[in-house]
């Protein structure tokens, strides 16, 4: 359904932002936007408009599925993730996102490193064994191709296992 359109000296304009403007005695922002109350376009009484800012009407129309605002894990802060990030985003910022990474490297021994390591060099998925130790693929995945050979008590340990 489009909106009602009229011709006012020369130029066509929408009914419902002319109406607005009129009952306002101003014209209308480029961040207003007028929305119907009842949703239908094309009535465009004066009780059926509001103006509203363009981010709020978007909003309305097309609430996310995805929370807008989050508490980081590492502070507690309230913070605004990117839209196409809100999903995954955890942190408020990148010192805060280090902070994290460190926690998950820490929170593992070293017997639980040798053991992923054994593990992983037999076979085992990364996603079980990710899932099962509490970190994520990529750390596994890293761990596997860097471990030993960077870590100087692991490859001992891996030595007294085998």
């Amino acid at each position: 359904m489009k909106y009602k359109k009229r011709d006012i000296n020369g130029r066509t304009v929408s009914e419902h932002r002319f109406l607005m403007e009129q009952h306002l005695g101003r014209s209308l922002h480029p961040d207003e936007q007028v929305h119907h109350i009842n949703g239908n376009k094309l009535d465009n009484r004066i009780e059926n408009l509001v103006v509203v800012a363009a981010r709020d009407h978007g909003l309305y129309h097309h609430p996310p599925t995805l929370p807008v605002e989050k508490n980081c894990v590492v502070c507690g802060r309230l913070f605004r993730p990117h839209k196409t990030k809100r999903r995954r985003q955890q942190t408020c910022d990148w010192k805060c996102r280090n902070v994290l990474i460190a926690q998950r490297k820490r929170r593992l021994g070293e017997d639980q490193l040798a053991d992923i390591f054994l593990r992983r060099k037999s076979g085992e998925p990364l996603s079980s064994l990710a899932r099962e130790f509490g970190v994520s693929k990529t750390y596994v995945s890293w761990l596997y191709r860097h471990g030993p050979s960077r870590n100087k008590r692991m490859s001992d340990r891996l030595l007294a296992k085998a």
